[in-house]
């Protein structure tokens, strides 16, 4: 891969000596991260070309995240995905899932996160209405649930009080143990635990999940696996189409607030940033196809009855989407650099008028 350069503006140089978050406990891990990441071996393994259409041209779109932490975000010149240069290996992932990642969480007890993540009007039951909706009639077949990258099961919670079955797994043993006081299924570990089991199901739940899995096509192959022949997906992930626009009133509709500040939306875990464009792309490689979806990113996807692998056509190279969406993130930023420029000319006038 030959990766061009072209940040979107100097905001999204790296610096190792800039910290973002404000709170002393914030900093304090946002450090420890850093001495991790600059001074250990084995963290992360590197991209070679586009894991979408194996195009070998990308650009470089920001080397740093919301918090200052190195994330080397890249488009694909050819399909438009966004993915990092580099991402956690296997061994740091169960590392970094299992004792780090939810630290960012604060510090409300693991008792404390379930209930508020479980509470009537937490995301977990508007997920739990879209399928439902999503699916209409056939909501009633659906009898055996299961979400790979649980947490604590929040999202399985609505299905076990509507008497489905249910099935989870993860890495944080603090947030399981939660879960499965409420009489969720929840095991220790990945994906492979649920095809232990043995059982298949009706709906597979990948829940802000996507985004963080280096090899997405091995755990969408798992997933065909876990299901029934027409079992359903449904796949929720932070869609940059919906939460970053060139406009000065942010959106809610996920639990989410962002506006026109793409650099806010970058998590230093992520490894995809989908559209629904390339979503669809990249599940009808693995043979599904799209039932619902919008921007945001929240979809249901079916399986293709007549898929097999070997035959499989992949992603055309002479698609050219790259330049569009680099365009349309650039816009963007102009437009956030305008916004906040204008923010300081206010107050700025506004100090000169009280110093009168």
């Amino acid at each position: 891969m030959n990766p061009k350069k072209k940040l979107l503006s100097k905001r999204y140089e790296y610096d190792r000596n800039v910290t973002i978050p404000s709170d002393p406990w914030m900093i304090e891990l946002i450090e420890n991260i850093k001495i991790i990441i600059h001074e250990e071996e084995g963290i992360f393994s590197s991209n070679r070309n586009c894991p979408l259409c194996n195009h070998e041209n990308c650009t470089i779109l920001s080397e740093t995240e919301h918090f200052g932490l190195p994330l080397t975000m890249q488009i694909c010149d050819n399909c438009s995905l966004l993915f990092s240069k580099n991402y956690f290996t296997k061994e740091f992932s169960k590392r970094y899932y299992s004792s780090i990642y939810n630290r960012f969480k604060g510090n409300k007890s693991a008792e404390e996160l379930f209930q508020s993540r479980t509470a009537p009007s937490a995301y977990s039951w508007k997920r739990y209405e879209y399928v439902k909706s999503g699916l209409g009639n056939d909501f009633e077949n659906i009898s055996v649930v299961m979400e790979p990258g649980c947490n604590d099961g929040c999202n399985l919670y609505p299905y076990l009080t509507d008497g489905k079955e249910v099935f989870g797994c993860d890495f944080d043993e603090e947030r399981m143990v939660i879960g499965r006081k409420k009489g969720i299924n929840i095991f220790q570990g990945d994906i492979q635990e649920l095809l232990n089991i043995g059982k298949k199901a009706d709906l597979v739940i990948l829940s802000h999940l996507i985004a963080h899995i280096p090899h997405l096509g091995s755990l969408l192959d798992n997933v065909r696996t876990l299901l029934k022949p027409d079992g359903n997906v449904y796949i929720e992930s932070p869609g940059f189409k919906w939460n970053v626009r060139s406009i000065k009133k942010s959106n809610r509709i996920n639990g989410s607030e962002f506006g026109n500040n793409f650099l806010s939306f970058l998590q230093f875990e992520y490894v995809y940033i989908f559209e629904l464009e390339t979503l669809k792309m990249y599940m009808s490689k693995h043979g599904y196809k799209l039932l619902k979806g919008d921007e945001v990113i929240r979809s249901i996807f079916k399986m293709e009855t007549d898929y097999h692998p070997e035959t499989a056509h992949g992603i055309s190279r002479n698609i050219s989407r790259g330049d569009q969406v680099y365009e349309y993130l650039k816009n963007v930023e102009k437009n956030y650099i305008t916004s906040q420029s204008s923010v300081k000319k206010y107050f700025r006038r506004l100090y000169n008028f009280v110093k009168k």
